[in-house]
């Protein structure tokens, strides 16, 4: 009722208001013509003989519909049945400002162009009954709710609001917009306080004050990708859907146009997932995670039998947290901590530190404690496996995967066979993260055990858990003097010896920020988020470690922040790890409770497994990243296998691994004798050979052409820069990798050199507005392209600006600004790409894998 305001009484029904009405509204309507927004404002308006109260949506000059209210309340301090009627849903179009428009509570109106957004309105009283309309319009597509409430205040009601609100929210899988009538309604007998929330799957966005003085709003990002993948994950909204005898809805479609490109971020992005930054939520969190570990390892040791528990020792976070697990489930059977039978098992390269924690927390804690020194056991297997190590050789090549299985195997092996002379269970350490990267030894190691306690804890929050056992006194002060060392300690394998004055092994050289993985495998697991997703929110969580919230106890001076291209770096590596490689680690976990909402791997098959195609990518320099054509690869369900020339890592001998190879563009020049550019060419020759389909990218097109037996040089034309036409030759059309993208009519280009002539038997697809060779087929199985399918205007920004300070700054910016402009026709026009050569890349995968 924001056009009268809702406490008017009986003058709602006077002619002279409700013409005034029609006034307003139609000055609303015509002011909305130039403006973006779906605009909801609340009316009464009349229909035949009756007056409802409406929901008027109104956009860019147009009334798209009206939703009447439904239930009309007569309690307490509401009369709204004196004045007006509930619909039936017989009711007739309404005839409006000169059109007749949808009327009806079964509305749904939809942006043709911003997948997932489809909003439905309904009006105060409706969101307080047992089915709201609300809830009907969530089944039958409706995304965004919105209602516009009269809502006088009274003492506890925002909080019963804010109860309604969140709740339809969680249940509808929606976003809830509500806002309450405020300053300017009648006072005569009630207030207003203008309250005003959204809330998104149970989850506030945001909120204004209440009883403000002026207007307010309330102004967030709503996560359409998210619900709809709350949608598709939770099945039983679906199943409800079908069971239930919701009514049929209609669609209203409109027209948004949104901005293009990005235009920042409002949202709050956790930079914990697993880990909030409220100091109650965060305790409450521990609380329930601890006690379903405990809880797990009580049940599991009572229907056994009450075995011992057997585990390994490191003084890392992982075991330590294991350990003070155990021995609390102990305390909660009533059975002696000596019952925990725990050994420290040193190897080649474990530390003094380490070792003294351990030994201290055992005897705090008040368990059987032994060490047990795997190492002459370690270098007779080493002799028997004639490694160098027992050669006597030293070195960074003789500390290899064997050297360090070795002795992971070994003490597990141990584990196991003392569980069998103890009379035990071996209770396992590994953690979330690290089984979801594969970080652990496969069988007879840290994978394996009888039963694990931390395999749905994620690394980042079991130190917090630690410091909450410490807090909440958990266990005596000589414990918790210990545990916290432990918190402070960085992460280490401690497989790989190291000098004196050297930096020990470190687990996050390796695999990355554990910060960076957890926030990855949340938004994998828990979002189904797409890699390119993935990276936009963690840029915006960790580009600036001043800004937004840390989880409490987190230490000043150790909050890192990173940048977009260290995160797509890790980011990359997760994906290789987690989908192309530590899926069969995965499916031979033992049991083990799952703690976090976000996900867990214990127990099933819980990412998929590793049998899509695997594409080779040769990438020669930071900024030359794989872009676009990555992520559709991705989502087209192949694995990238990326290799860093620039960093050192050298492509695989042979490609039977793989089936499709992806060569990127950047320096050094195709012609020049350059180690990187030999590397490439070597594995362009070996796809040519083998038949693996092969693309390469601008300069990886140089290189392909150059290794087949033609030639390249500098452009005697000059540089090719910006989006420019594609000259599609007739033998486009049927080509089975470039076929599918023949109709795109523009792409980036970002060169200087050229091919000068082909390899024998190649094939041009395309060229240039200038005449040169734009892409070719370069042998049956290899194809270049002289253009950068895979660069949006993220990557061509990066290159501009590399170039900032040398001559033709200003024209490169103009290509760059040109790539933003494109950026949807682009997307659009490149996207088949990835299609066809995931395709490609999966016939060969099948020949590969049939026996």
């Amino acid at each position: 009722m924001g056009l009268t305001g809702y406490a008017i009484d009986d003058l709602v029904l006077q002619d002279v208001v409700l013409d005034a009405v029609l006034d307003a509204l139609g000055t609303i309507v015509e002011a909305s013509r130039d403006l973006r927004p779906v605009l909801v404002v609340g009316a009464p308006l009349r229909h035949g003989s009756r007056l409802f109260n409406c929901a008027v949506v109104v956009h860019r000059g147009r009334v798209l519909g009206v939703a009447p209210k439904t239930h009309l309340p007569t309690y307490r301090e509401f009369y709204d049945a004196r004045y007006y009627a509930a619909p039936d849903g017989t009711e007739p179009d309404l005839d409006l400002l000169g059109e007749v428009v949808p009327f009806g509570t079964d509305l749904l109106f939809r942006a043709t162009d911003v997948p997932g957004l489809v909003l439905h309105a309904e009006v105060c009283e409706d969101m307080w009954v047992p089915v709201p309309p609300s809830a009907h319009a969530s089944l039958g597509g409706a995304t965004v709710l919105a209602n516009l409430s009269g809502s006088p205040i009274t003492v506890a009601r925002a909080e019963d609001r804010r109860l309604l609100v969140r709740s339809a929210s969680a249940r509808c899988l929606a976003a809830y917009v509500f806002a309450a009538a405020g300053q300017g309604e009648s006072t005569t007998d009630l207030a207003w306080d203008g309250q005003t929330m959204v809330y998104e799957c149970g989850e506030l966005l945001g909120e204004s004050e209440r009883f403000p003085d002026g207007a307010r709003r309330t102004v967030v990002d709503v996560d359409l990708d998210r619900l709809r993948q709350e949608r598709l994950r939770q099945g039983t909204f679906e199943d409800n859907r079908r069971a239930s005898l919701a009514p049929a809805t209609r669609t209203v479609d409109l027209v948004l146009d949104p901005p293009a490109g990005d235009i920042g971020l409002r949202r709050k992005v956790d930079r914990f997932p697993f880990v909030p930054d409220d100091p109650e939520r965060l305790a409450q969190d521990c609380f329930e995670a601890y006690n379903i570990q405990v809880a797990g390892l009580v049940q599991r040791l009572t229907a056994i039998g009450q075995p011992r528990v057997v585990v390994g020792v490191s003084g890392g976070l992982d075991s330590t947290h294991a350990l003070i697990v155990a021995a609390k489930a102990m305390d909660r059977l009533g059975r002696p901590r000596s019952d925990i039978l725990a050994y420290t098992m040193p190897g080649f390269a474990t530390g003094g530190e380490s070792k003294d924690r351990a030994t201290r927390l055992a005897t705090s804690l008040g368990v059987s404690f032994e060490k047990l020194d795997i190492r002459p056991a370690a270098e007779q297997l080493l002799r028997d496996l004639d490694h160098p190590f027992a050669a006597g050789e030293r070195g960074t090549p003789t500390y290899d995967v064997t050297f360090e299985n070795v002795q992971a195997g070994l003490r597990t092996d141990y584990l196991f066979r003392l569980a069998n002379h103890r009379g035990g269970i071996v209770l396992g350490t590994g953690d979330l993260s690290e089984l979801a990267l594969g970080w652990c030894t496969y069988g007879v190691g840290d994978q394996m055990s009888h039963y694990t306690v931390n395999s749905g804890v994620p690394k980042t929050l079991i130190q917090h858990l630690i410091r909450w056992a410490v807090s909440t006194d958990q266990y005596d002060a000589a414990t918790d003097q210990v545990l916290l060392e432990i918190v402070g300690a960085e992460i280490s394998p401690e497989l790989v010896p190291v000098g004196e004055g050297e930096r020990p092994q470190s687990t996050e050289d390796a695999i990355g920020p554990y910060a960076l993985a957890d926030f990855t495998l949340f938004h994998v697991l828990r979002r189904g988020a797409r890699p390119s997703r993935i990276a936009f929110l963690a840029e915006h969580a960790w580009a600036d470690a001043r800004a937004g919230e840390w989880p409490p106890g987190y230490p000043a001076d150790e909050r890192p922040e990173y940048d977009l291209p260290t995160i797509r770096h890790w980011l990359e590596l997760f994906c290789r790890r987690f989908f192309g490689f530590s899926q069969f680690k995965r499916s031979a976990l033992p049991n083990g409770p799952k703690v976090s909402a976000g996900g867990a791997l214990a127990g099933a098959v819980s990412g998929p497994d590793a049998d899509g195609p695997r594409v080779l990518v040769v990438q020669f320099q930071d900024d030359a990243p794989v872009g676009w054509l990555g992520d559709w690869l991705v989502e087209d369900g192949a694995t990238l296998d990326v290799r860093r020339l620039d960093r050192g890592e050298v492509p695989p001998a042979t490609l039977a691994q793989h089936d499709a190879v992806v060569v990127l563009g950047g320096y050094p020049a195709a012609y020049d004798d350059h180690p990187d550019v030999r590397t490439a060419a070597e594995v362009v020759r070996a796809a040519a050979a083998e038949e693996v389909p092969t693309l390469g990218i601008c300069l990886g097109h140089q290189v392909a052409a150059v290794a087949l037996g033609g030639t390249v040089h500098r452009n005697p034309l000059g540089r090719q820069l910006g989006v420019l036409p594609v000259g599609w030759s007739a033998d486009a059309a049927d080509d089975p990798l470039l076929g599918p993208v023949s109709g795109a009519s523009g792409v980036v280009h970002w060169n200087g050199d050229v091919v000068e002539t082909l390899p024998d038997g190649a094939v041009v697809l395309a060229r240039a507005p200038r005449g040169e060779v734009q892409a070719a087929r370069l042998a049956p199985s290899v194809w270049g392209v002289q253009c950068h399918p895979e660069a949006h205007e993220a990557i061509t920004a990066g290159w501009a600006a590399a170039e900032a300070d040398e001559p033709g700054a200003e024209e490169r910016a103009a290509a760059s600004a040109a790539v933003a402009d494109r950026h949807d026709a682009l997307a659009r026009g490149w996207r088949p790409l990835a299609r066809a050569l995931a395709t490609l890349a999966g016939r060969r995968a099948a020949r590969r894998s049939t026996p």
